[in-house]
């Protein structure tokens, strides 16, 4: 019987011409990239209607960080009844139905500018639902912050006027063609949304997961040659090196395979782990390559950062943070900067870190180019993120020019979470290289210089004190390091339809 059901499904499969949904807890169906497209290659559709010309003005579409920005006009100025601005996201390149009936949530990553009610679509191929608008929608109350809403597809259904001619969301979901996230509220000021990583849910857990690492990779420019390495090629247990270091505890020492490893005790508080660089490696400008193996336990956190190193004592984060890399769960990652004016996580970004052997042996290759006109993030070769400094506020363009920044290792357990386990517990570092280029070199060394001379003619500080921080707390491996919502849905009087918060 089980066998005459599943021919029976391949041969409706057939019939429809359907792509049928991995098995699995989710389904990705975008995940926004140069050139942009979703997750199959499908296209990205600009959307901008009105039943009067001259109600919406819509900018061009473009990608960041991810996520896609949505902005333009929209107004009724015309006189019209309507108009819409978005964006529409095919699920298949081909065109193909895809087959979402065995899933009962939709993930979605939604921020706006100003707060603002999104509507979002679920559209088949049948032009009789087409012409009329009357496949599904619901509507999503959006704020500024970034978030990845958990909405039941329950949610979803025809608008008012659909009545008896509508399709409902159960009779959609078996060949869903494209996901449609528009604006349609007129307002006196530009419409700004932004629009991310799109999946569907078997069920209502939220998913650790993040954008894959994927696109060419970019080799190192020539021009950026060696300034400054430490290759960790040193006895077992000996500790890092004291004159490079300042962690010289056996919490960070070599494991006499070319690693400098940093261990936890095994209290069942809280701890870390810590190495910083001494001043003598500060560093304004340039490229620092780390070759690192993240611990693949759950309750472990990891950080490469530069901090920035002022003379007077400043608290995190107006000193400054680049975010080389950090994780809370294994195999999500996050980087970025931290600073004055930088709000929420607007420059920050997630890319997935395969653990294990498929990321040869677990060894991640992470590089940050810093130039005085923007930092780039490459994970294993690929460039990951972009930061302009003309993006910055004015407060966070003097923090990464006024002092030079130092290199900071640490690993930090949750409560109950102790270092003790074995490798898995364990943060290896293969090797850090700091490259640096002629033309910035002249610039580097005369800041770093008066920084140093200002430095020896103070009472200088504890070595090896860092800012203090707000870390954010580990994480379970199963939850997202996005801000996550499991949205709550009632109907609205005013459009008839199910809104969710």
């Amino acid at each position: 019987m089980e066998r005459l059901l599943r021919s029976a499904a391949l041969l409706l499969g057939a019939v429809c011409g359907c792509v049928h949904a991995a098995d699995g807890p989710s389904l990705l169906w975008a995940d926004f990239r140069e050139p942009l497209q979703s997750h199959s290659g499908a296209p990205v559709l600009p959307l901008a209607l009105s039943d009067k010309p001259g109600d919406v003005a819509a900018e061009p579409l473009r990608v960041k960080d991810g996520q896609v920005l949505v902005g333009g006009r929209l107004s009724n100025a015309s006189g019209g009844q309507w108009a819409t601005l978005g964006m529409e996201v095919r699920g298949n390149a081909g065109g193909a139905p895809v087959d979402l009936s065995a899933y009962q949530n939709m993930r979605l990553r939604l921020s706006s500018a100003t707060p603002r009610v999104l509507r979002i679509r679920l559209k088949g191929s049948d032009p009789q639902f087409l012409t009329t608008g009357c496949y599904p929608v619901m509507l999503q109350q959006v704020g500024p912050q970034p978030t990845d809403y958990v909405i039941p597809l329950s949610a979803f259904e025809p608008q008012p006027w659909c009545i008896g001619r509508g399709s409902p969301v159960d009779k959609t979901l078996p060949a869903v063609v494209s996901v449609e996230v528009t604006a349609n509220e007129p307002a006196a000021e530009p419409v700004r949304y932004s629009v991310g990583r799109m999946e569907f849910l078997r069920s209502g857990a939220a998913v650790a997961s993040a954008p894959p690492v994927t696109g060419p990779r970019v080799p190192r420019d020539a021009r950026w040659k060696l300034a400054w390495a430490d290759e960790f090629n040193a006895p077992a247990d000996q500790p890092a090196d004291a004159a490079r270091w300042s962690a010289a505890s056996r919490q960070a020492s070599h494991d006499g395979l070319g690693h400098l490893a940093l261990r936890l005790g095994e209290a069942d508080a809280p701890s870390t782990a810590r190495l910083q660089a001494r001043p003598a490696g500060a560093m304004l400008y340039g490229r620092i390559e780390v070759r690192f193996k993240a611990p693949e336990r759950p309750g472990l956190s990891s950080s490469l950062s530069l901090l920035g190193a002022p003379l007077a004592e400043l608290s995190w984060p107006e000193a400054g943070e680049i975010v080389m890399l950090e994780t809370q769960a294994p195999g999500v990652a996050e980087l970025g900067l931290h600073g004055p004016g930088l709000e929420d996580d607007a420059h920050l970004a997630q890319v997935a870190l395969p653990p294990g052997e498929a990321a040869g042996g677990g060894f991640h290759e992470l590089a940050v180019e810093w130039e005085p006109a923007r930092l780039r993030w490459l994970l294993d070769g690929v460039l990951v993120k972009t930061q302009l400094r003309a993006d910055l506020p004015p407060a966070s363009r003097e923090v990464f020019e006024q002092w030079p920044f130092l290199l900071n290792v640490g690993l930090t357990s949750a409560a109950g979470t102790s270092g003790k386990g074995g490798a898995d517990a364990r943060l290896l570092v293969d090797h850090v290289r700091v490259y640096q280029r002629d033309d910035l070199a002249a610039a580097a060394r005369a800041r770093l210089s008066a920084w140093q001379a200002r430095r020896s003619a103070m009472a200088a500080p504890a070595q090896g004190k860092e800012p203090a921080r707000k870390r954010k707390p580990a994480t379970d491996a199963g939850a997202s390091q996005q801000p996550v919502r499991q949205v709550t849905c009632e109907r609205n009087s005013r459009y008839g339809l199910m809104m969710c918060y």
